[in-house]
């Protein structure tokens, strides 16, 4: 038992150009069987005329039916190309889809991992932002002449996004989940 496979549109389409090839060649032998049929009659074969024009006849009607053919494997060619590109399309899209949901999935995994750790952090960025704060008051108190260290300052990388700056206790996600 041989295995069924759907005709692809380029397996119509070389069919239907096989169609149009036979029915050039039915055209041409049609128009050779006219040129034997007028030379019959010319000769005066009545028989060998009327057996050539027979020919011409079922060779015209060849050259039809291949014409005919060639055009409904032309019509189910577009149809077949139609649905490869759904099918290609298809396929495409559940690929998209695959991936939008594993990227849903780790996004959201990561966002559950910062949610729990993000809390510790802010309490300890509000710490050393207080305790910053405290020993920059002090410095400021400090009578003038002392040499000291300036005071240290709590920890907020730069983010930039081009001309603006941020500071990282003013991202949204940090004033979120505070």
């Amino acid at each position: 038992m041989g295995i069924l496979t759907k005709t692809t549109a380029a397996d119509l389409r070389q069919r239907a150009e096989a169609a149009e090839a036979a029915a050039g060649l039915a055209d041409q032998r049609a128009a050779a069987a006219r040129v034997e049929a007028a030379r019959s009659l010319a000769d005066a074969n009545a028989e060998g005329a009327r057996t050539a024009r027979t020919r011409a006849i079922e060779q015209a009607t060849e050259a039809d039916t291949q014409r005919d053919l060639a055009a409904e494997l032309h019509r189910r060619a577009d149809a077949a190309a139609r649905e490869e590109a759904l099918a290609t399309y298809d396929k495409l899209r559940r690929a998209a889809a695959r991936s939008v949901a594993d990227s849903e999935r780790a996004i959201r995994a990561a966002l559950a991992e910062l949610g729990t750790a993000l809390p510790a952090a802010q309490a300890a960025h509000r710490e050393a932002i207080l305790s910053c704060q405290a020993a920059t008051d002090a410095f400021a108190r400090l009578p003038e002449g002392v040499a000291a260290q300036h005071p240290p300052s709590p920890f907020d990388p730069l983010l930039t996004d081009g001309v603006a700056m941020t500071r990282f206790a003013a991202l949204p996600v940090w004033n979120v989940m505070a």
